[in-house]
């Protein structure tokens, strides 16, 4: 009886160590990320150069928007005048809100939380790499032909969908009854 005890103990013991080691080896317990791991990631990975540069596409995109707004519309010079400050103030606020200075801590927060450290460091170190390089030059020019390549294709579905909601607006002011009078 007292070996049966001592066996049990014995498998115990080894569950209670193979358990430690299971927990020690999980993510939940990898070591965080510094913020110097994190900053040398950003750098290797431009991601400051990555948020200037999609800042002008932002911006013109609301001016895009605003103009959509406006579209005939006709307007005092003063009004238009109006128009160009509050333009102006909106792209202002935006720049402010993108630098890099007010985004960096908010991707720091957001790579500490999704990395470990030695994830955030093998991460930095492919960046750093020459194919890391290579990657980061050829990426833009490989979303700008995907994308044209996504719009050249979508372009006819986009046709052919005019074409139906023109049928299906036409067949429904067929349907649509004259009001009668009584």
């Amino acid at each position: 009886m007292i070996r049966f005890l001592t066996g049990q103990r014995r498998s115990r013991h080894r569950l209670v160590i193979a358990m430690t080691m299971l927990l020690a080896a999980s993510p939940v317990f990898a070591t965080p990320a510094s913020e110097a791991d994190v900053d040398r990631l950003l750098t290797a990975s431009r991601a400051e150069a990555m948020i200037n540069s999609v800042l002008p596409q932002l911006l013109a995109a609301q001016q895009q928007q605003v103009e959509q707004q406006l579209s005939g519309l006709d307007f005092m010079p003063q009004q238009l005048e109006l128009i160009r400050r509050f333009q102006a103030t909106n792209v202002d606020t935006v720049t402010r809100a993108m630098a890099w200075k007010e985004v960096r801590p908010m991707y720091v927060d957001l790579y500490r939380d999704a990395f470990s450290r030695e994830e955030i460091l093998a991460i930095s170190a492919f960046y750093e790499s020459p194919i890391g390089h290579a990657m980061l030059d050829k990426t833009p020019a490989l979303m700008q032909k995907s994308m044209e390549l996504n719009i050249a294709r979508l372009q006819p579905l986009m046709a052919d969908m005019q074409k139906r909601l023109q049928a299906v607006l036409l067949e429904a002011a067929l349907l649509k009854e004259p009001a009668q009078d009584k």
